[in-house]
């Protein structure tokens, strides 16, 4: 048996207050004398016997009432875990940036990290995984030391491969015991990831206070003509209704437009700016709002306007090769080896010597030419 608050047993020692009480209450019979009281001696000496016992009854059940306060009090249960035996804990920390957001007691990931420091024991060995480090067999300072210093990240892993680091390096030493804790705001839905043959774990779930949020949820490309494209952003709320949201677009640094919006109670919406078409736009949508996650009022994008790609096959016909190069995407030429025109050679990105048994030297020359063209460039 153990106990949470061994402390309390200590009170044990009161237990010779009633002790004391029971040897100090000494009362004493009070003879009154009467004539022909022979006949009540019996019942005299009867009551005495009664009387003492009574009182042993009376301090039996005081000293066990004590003693059931106290065990109360110091909490007592039995484990599993005898001191001949080692533990081994492992912690899984969700350190994703949906952990930076505050909870009752502060920020989500910073908080979990000081409560494990505070209550880990410091004589047992750990492993802690991260969503971006694995960090095995460590002792209790090296587990503070990565805690204190933990920050949060833009990667993802899956709860089958925390059950698969867990499965992995479970202790199976015989006076060793595993202990297994999954700390997260569990944001998915993993009830396909349980089996019957799943390590048993602890599972900590991070909530904060704010429920509202707006995010940039995806952009993308609504119309295209000659001199503008027009870039539409889809936007999300969850929560209140929010009202004159700053939100503008960038390229690079520069700012290019702004404006502001009205979106309803859980309400998805699509933000449009038009903008002049050039031939790389390095794009930025930003959302100036204060809520619980900034990292998704952000949304980087490229636009790129190249040229389509030269392509130039030289020799048997072949229908698969114009299903590669498509006309979205390539300029695809193909010629005989007969009918090439050695003019269009230097222009061309690509060249495809399609089943040719031989090169004319007049073809080896120019493709010669295309080559050191190609290393200057």
């Amino acid at each position: 048996m153990q106990f949470n608050n061994p402390n309390i047993l200590y009170f044990l020692a009161l237990l010779i207050i009633p002790i004391l009480v029971h040897l100090l209450n000494l009362q004493k019979f009070v003879k009154t004398p009467f004539t022909n009281v022979a006949f009540l001696q019996k019942i005299t000496r009867e009551t005495r016997k009664s009387s003492k016992l009574k009182k042993w009854l009376i301090l039996s059940t005081r000293i066990l009432l004590f003693c059931a306060i106290l065990f109360a009090f110091s909490q007592p249960y039995f484990s599993d875990k005898k001191n001949i035996k080692k533990q081994h804990n492992f912690i899984y920390l969700d350190n994703s940036l949906s952990t930076n957001s505050k909870g009752e007691k502060g920020n989500l990931l910073k908080t979990s990290a000081q409560e494990i420091i505070k209550n880990a024991s410091k004589n047992d060995l750990y492993s802690l995984q991260t969503n971006n480090n694995f960090y095995k067999n460590i002792t209790y300072p090296e587990l503070k030391n990565r805690l204190l210093n933990i920050e949060n990240t833009t990667s993802k892993i899956d709860l089958s491969n925390i059950l698969l680091k867990i499965s992995n390096n479970r202790n199976n030493k015989t006076n060793t015991l595993n202990n297994n804790i999954l700390i997260s705001d569990y944001q998915n839905t993993y009830i396909k990831q349980f089996t019957n043959v799943t390590q048993p774990f602890s599972a900590i779930k991070l909530e904060n206070n704010q429920k509202n949020n707006i995010s940039i949820d995806s952009v993308f490309i609504n119309n295209t003509n000659t001199n503008n494209t027009l870039v539409t952003a889809v936007i999300k709320n969850q929560g209140e209704e929010k009202n004159n949201i700053p939100i503008a677009i960038y390229n690079n640094k520069k700012l290019i437009s702004k404006q502001s919006f009205l979106i309803k109670k859980d309400e998805s919406k699509n933000i449009s700016f038009t903008i002049q078409n050039q031939s790389n736009f390095t794009g930025r949508i930003k959302i100036t709002f204060n809520d619980i996650y900034a990292f998704d009022n952000v949304f980087y994008f490229n636009i790129n306007n190249n040229k389509k790609t030269n392509v130039l096959s030289i020799g048997n016909d072949s229908k698969f090769l114009s299903k590669i190069y498509t006309k979205e995407e390539f300029n695809f030429t193909e010629s005989s080896l007969q009918n090439v025109n050695y003019n269009s050679i230097l222009k061309q990105q690509l060249i495809i010597l399609n089943e040719l048994e031989e090169i004319p030297e007049i073809l080896s020359k120019s493709l010669v030419f295309f080559l050191i063209k190609e290393v200057i460039l």
